[in-house]
């Protein structure tokens, strides 16, 4: 099982139109449907109808009509700096479809280019889109689909500054990115069936491409939450990364696929590179894991599987390689070294075949390996200074290493399924060793006084390992609106990636009740949900209704609310619309939860310390509306259901509200635990109402400490008070679910505290 893990300190890098502010932009539009009209000008109106018609201009943006198909006879050349090309109007991206022998789109010593939402498709192309020139500077290629030619997208003469983003690279004869330029990053994009050539001739002089190749000056590269697949044709890396000399670069959160038997490695990392971190990527089923010539390398929080050899150091360098906190499963070889300065902590090697090896190397004085967990023990199961043992203590008395190591069943909860989290009585929790590291292949936070060994540390749950299925059900309806999640979203629930399997759901509201119309099951291939609306006879959403989005976690069967950002490319968002279509890029989840607000007969002051689902006052009310008979607003708006009036909207988080009921009642509010300290509210002057958003009680005074010389006076539903210039405090604390009225000697923002 692949998955993407997105650290939480990592920014998602939202898919953008560029504009030069400031500057004087002309915006040219392109319809290749359009070539029977005598007007053609660039205008929307009187759209262009090729590429061939352009007036290049610099700050010129070149859009061409979505839905549509252009088709060039030879290579666009781009005359102009601070160029966009992009798409306009709505429905699938446009198609540049070429049949020319050169490059589909050239841009030499061009700076601030930029190409988005096109997707272009050359067969008999030398590349997609080249950039070329030492002189060139900051090259965009963004939410692109690019496939059919020699190379996707290159980037040569070695440069500074260019960005991939969110593309879709495949079936390339040779690499689908090929770049010699410093301070590129890749990220979120799913590049496969690279190197074609391999299937006219297998010599590698002759088919040699890879999903990634950086070569020659790419210092400070960063390629992140990519998919690299590399299983179809032989030959190569899934990534290569070269550069001159003391070069640095960040591998991070990749999912590389290779073929045991055909792909070279996952990654190759050439000697010049000084200083390079490769982290919590799945590296799987190549002949080399990783082969790494570099001269100094930190590699953890790694899966690496299936390989003939996991890591394989090859430098020569006095440069201390690192290499912790990986798991290597069912590799032939774990890890292999013959001169490279290393050490090895607080890994996992767990090889289920007989003649499998942990590691192997020749030289103690240059390997340090110790706080691992090793397993199962067999013949020859490692090798050191060229002979081999058959127990862990027959190794650490020949070396005089790994005296804190163990050889113990690690205890996965899933191995053969891809889940390395570790069950409650797994011997690897606390068996590492402080590192200096921080956060675990999930993000978690990693305490120097108690590391576990692996790529997780043990949360202290349980984990679930019989799938259990959502408990949704929906009616199929004529009228309808598709949701794509395509594989480079970013997927977190509660922090954690999104597991191969797990569900994901749309919903909508009827009568206070949250009823399923849609949902489909993730996988590393993305997925697509058809979200149902009414037709008249089936119930659905109805037109301009929110998308409500929910997970289901298979290995629990828990439930949780989502909040997505949708691609703004797409005709539609976050909103029904018959026969829309929407794209999420970034969905996260949290835990639902339930608090029970209790209101007696009268006048009663509330506030929640969750974001309701349906935070509407209606909704909220929905099963008491007869006997709720007004709710106010500190700004003297009002709920009113006896005359269908609601001025007040939403529940906002933080604020406190007067409610008047006729009986006692027990309202249930659904939702998600509020932040407290995201939270900002502005205490006007004189009188209003405030809120406590937390779900255990505190003390006022540490509550309001930011603003506390600015408050004259508090007091609660049953009139008790909190006077603080006379320390008087009749209230005590604040209580969870109350709200209170406040009066201020001044206006102020207020933030509220983080910890109480």
């Amino acid at each position: 099982m692949f998955k993407l893990v997105l650290n939480s300190a990592i920014t998602l890098i939202a898919i953008f139109a560029i504009s030069f502010s400031g500057l004087t932009q002309t915006t040219y539009y392109f319809d290749p449907t359009n070539s029977n009209d005598p007007l053609e000008d660039g205008s929307m109106l009187h759209p262009f109808d090729s590429y061939e018609d352009i007036d290049w201009e610099d700050y010129g943006v070149y859009l061409l009509k979505r839905n549509t198909t252009m088709t060039l006879n030879s290579m666009i050349t781009l005359e102009a700096d601070y160029v966009v090309f992009g798409a306009y109007g709505t429905g699938d991206r446009p198609v540049v479809y070429s049949t020319t022998t050169q490059h589909v789109f050239k841009a030499w010593q061009k700076w601030d280019v930029v190409f988005q939402d096109l997707e272009i498709d050359a067969p008999n192309a030398v590349s997609g889109i080249n950039f070329l020139g030492n002189l060139t500077r900051n090259a965009t290629v963004q939410n692109c689909k690019i496939h059919g030619m020699e190379w996707g997208v290159r980037g040569i003469n070695g440069w500074s500054g260019m960005t991939i983003l969110n593309c879709e690279i495949f079936n390339t004869e040779n690499d689908g990115i090929y770049a010699e330029v410093d301070s590129i990053e890749i990220a979120h994009c799913n590049i496969y069936n690279v190197n074609l050539a391999w299937f006219e001739n297998q010599n590698q002089s002759y088919s040699s491409g890879d999903c990634i190749q950086l070569n020659g000056a790419c210092d400070n590269f960063y390629v992140h939450h990519n998919i690299l697949d590399h299983s179809s044709t032989g030959n190569k890396f899934c990534f290569i990364a070269g550069g001159d000399p003391n070069s640095s670069g960040i591998f991070e959160y990749n999912t590389c696929i290779g073929d045991s038997a055909l792909v070279f490695a996952c990654l190759y990392i050439q000697p010049s590179l000084s200083d390079i971190h490769i982290r919590y990527n799945t590296l799987s089923s190549a002949q080399t894991g990783i082969y790494c010539n570099a001269m100094g390398a930190s590699i953890y929080y790694n899966v690496i599987e299936k390989c003939d050899v996991g890591v394989n150091m090859v430098n020569y360098s006095s440069a201390v390689n690192t290499i912790y906190n990986n798991v290597f499963y069912n590799n032939h070889l774990g890890y292999a070294s013959n001169f490279s300065a290393t050490e090895l902590k607080n890994n996992i090697f767990y090889n289920e075949g007989t003649n499998d090896r942990a590691f192997g190397y020749p030289y103690s004085n240059i390997i340090t390996t110790d706080y691992n967990v090793i397993y199962p023990e067999h013949v020859d199961f490692i090798e050191y200074s060229y002979a081999t043992y058959n127990t862990l203590a027959d190794y650490q008395s020949a070396s005089g290493n790994a005296a804190n190591s163990l050889s113990v069943n690690p205890m996965f909860i899933d191995a053969a399924n891809g889940n390395f989290h570790l069950q409650a009585n797994s011997p690897c929790i606390g068996a590492g060793i402080g590192v200096g590291l921080t956060q675990d292949f999930s993000g978690a936070d990693v305490q120097p006084a108690s590391v576990d060994c692996g790529i997780y540390q043990f949360s202290g749950q349980t984990v679930q390992t019989t799938n259990i299925l959502p408990t949704w059900d929906y009616v199929n309806s004529i009228n309808s609106h598709t949701i794509n999640i395509p594989p480079t979203a970013n997927l977190l629930v509660v922090g954690d990636s999104i597991e191969d399997g797990d569900y994901i759901g749309v919903f909508y509201e009827d009568a206070g009740d949250f009823l399923c119309c849609g949902y489909s099951q993730w996988n590393a291939a993305g997925c697509t949900i058809t979200a149902y609306g009414y037709d008249g006879v089936n119930p659905g959403l109805q037109p301009a209704e929110e998308l409500k989005l929910r997970v289901w976690k298979v290995a629990s069967g828990v439930e949780y609310a989502g909040c997505a950002n949708y691609e703004t490319s797409y005709p539609d968002t976050c909103l029904y619309n018959l026969n829309g279509q929407s794209c999420i890029q970034m969905l996260l989840a949290k835990e639902i939860t339930n608090h029970s607000l209790v209101f007696n007969q009268g006048w009663n002051l509330f506030s929640s310390y969750i974001n309701p689902i349906n935070a509407n006052m209606e909704s909220v009310f929905a099963n008491h509306a007869s006997n709720v008979e007004i709710v106010k607003e500190e700004g003297g708006d009002i709920y009113w259901p006896q005359f269908n009036v609601n001025q007040i909207g939403d529940i906002q988080p933080g604020k406190g509200y007067m409610v008047r009921v006729s009986d006692t009642m027990v309202v249930d509010l659904l939702g998600v635990q509020l932040v407290p300290e995201e939270i900002q509210l502005t205490l006007v002057h004189n009188y209003g109402y405030i809120g406590f958003p937390y779900p255990a009680p505190a003390p006022i005074l540490s509550t309001l400490d930011a603003v506390i010389t600015d408050v004259e006076l508090i007091k609660d539903e049953n009139g008790l008070i909190c006077w603080l210039d006379y320390n008087i405090n009749e209230i005590g604390v604040f209580n969870p679910g109350e709200g209170y009225q406040i009066k201020m000697k001044n206006t102020v923002l207020f933030t509220y505290p983080s910890e109480l």
